[in-house]
């Protein structure tokens, strides 16, 4: 078999590079990472939007779990006020009610939190009116 030429082979690292680093940056472990770093030495405000996205994928990639995680720590950074801290508490109730194991009482107490601590914010109405909507839909007139 002919040996592979310097450039051949440097082509191939690359090639395996590009393809495994969107796996590694999707991973609990790369995005753990990521949130790491943009926390410690980004802009505030960069860093509360770049912690939501990251908080997003998550629970698009239906990691419920690790959604709720990054949340709960998204609202002990950032202090009110902060336009995304409602987004963040309804997303902690959505990932409870997404739990598997936890009864409807769970989900409602977590609708509830979210209520009263953000019902009149201005910046978080939608996900009132949603949270709403849930408490109705879980068995509970609101």
């Amino acid at each position: 078999m002919p040996e592979m030429s310097r450039k051949k082979k440097i082509s191939m690292v690359i090639l395996i590079l590009f393809l495994c680093l969107p796996v590694f940056l999707a991973s609990n472990w790369g995005l753990g990472m990521m949130e790491d770093i943009a926390l410690s030495h980004a802009p505030a405000d960069w860093a509360a939007s770049f912690d939501m996205g990251i908080a997003d994928f998550y629970g698009m990639t239906m990691r419920s779990d690790e959604q709720k995680a990054v949340c709960q720590r998204f609202l002990e950074k950032f202090p009110a006020p902060n336009s995304k801290r409602g987004y963040a508490a309804y997303t902690i109730a959505v990932c409870v009610e997404r739990t598997v194991g936890l009864t409807d009482t769970h989900s409602r107490e977590a609708y509830e939190k979210f209520l009263d601590d953000y019902e009149d914010d201005p910046f978080s109405q939608e996900y009132v009116v949603e949270a709403k909507k849930a408490l109705v839909r879980l068995g509970q007139k609101y």
